[in-house]
């Protein structure tokens, strides 16, 4: 404990823990203390944050494949374009605002970052409300009850993954000031030929190829699909995350 120095402190502090924002050591008085609390409670809110945002990913992915499952069985009944395994990626997203969308990006997890998912996740915002719209089309004997019941199970989620970003907003606030204490200093978006960047990407493609051949109709390659998800491409990015490099998987 006598090793940890005042910089650790006055790096790890959170400006609103801060009596003075310029000397931020001002009136600490168990600075050895201190120290260790402020490491423990922020290894305590980054495992909180990841465990959330990994959770609600996986929750995403299950989104998908009831949309493609929604989108097969119109295509069955002879409702729209012959069925297409929906895999794309998009260019723009929802903000939360009505009408209002931004680029895809890879951006660090601060308030505003938190603040889009939670506006897009909000009840009524922007997927909750185009996914309602669907879900009350289904809703009409000529569908049943079994297309009504998946595109509800995506509304219900939307309302779940807002109340988790709601408590990830309050946990990032606090860490809300130049270099973030929660985050990686350096972190950037790295190039596509990175070795560890190019392991990740390999690692997608193989992902998608085998949810296209899943959606298709051949189920065993969605588990494949799930287990090359929860291991290699995972790891690859955890792996390339922890050399400051951000893979572009859009």
């Amino acid at each position: 404990m006598a090793a940890l120095s005042d910089g650790d402190l006055a790096e790890s502090l959170p400006l609103r823990f801060r009596a003075d924002p310029a000397h931020p050591l001002d009136g600490v008085s168990d600075r050895p203390g201190d120290i260790a609390y402020l490491r423990s409670r922020l290894r305590r809110d980054v495992t909180f944050l990841r465990e959330q945002l990994r959770s609600t990913a996986i929750s995403e992915m299950r989104h998908l494949s009831w949309v493609n499952l929604l989108l097969r069985k119109l295509a069955d009944r002879g409702i729209g374009a012959p069925y297409v395994p929906a895999l794309g990626v998009a260019t723009d997203i929802p903000t939360g605002i009505p009408g209002a969308t931004r680029p895809t990006a890879l951006r660090p997890l601060v308030d505003a970052a938190v603040a889009d998912f939670e506006g897009v996740e909000r009840p009524s915002g922007g997927l909750d409300g185009l996914y309602a719209r669907v879900r009350a089309t289904l809703d009409t004997p000529e569908f049943g009850g079994e297309l009504y019941d998946i595109a509800s199970r995506i509304v219900d989620d939307g309302v779940d993954h807002y109340s988790s970003f709601r408590r990830m907003a309050m946990i990032v606030d606090v860490y809300d000031q130049p270099s973030p204490p929660h985050l990686r200093p350096g972190f950037a978006l790295a190039p596509r030929n990175e070795p560890k960047v190019a392991r990740a990407l390999q690692a997608q493609r193989g992902v998608m190829t085998l949810l296209s051949l899943g959606y298709s109709g051949d189920q065993s390659q969605i588990v494949e699909a799930r287990s090359l998800m929860l291991s290699e491409l995972e790891g690859a990015i955890d792996s390339a995350a922890r050399k400051g490099f951000g893979v572009p998987l859009f």
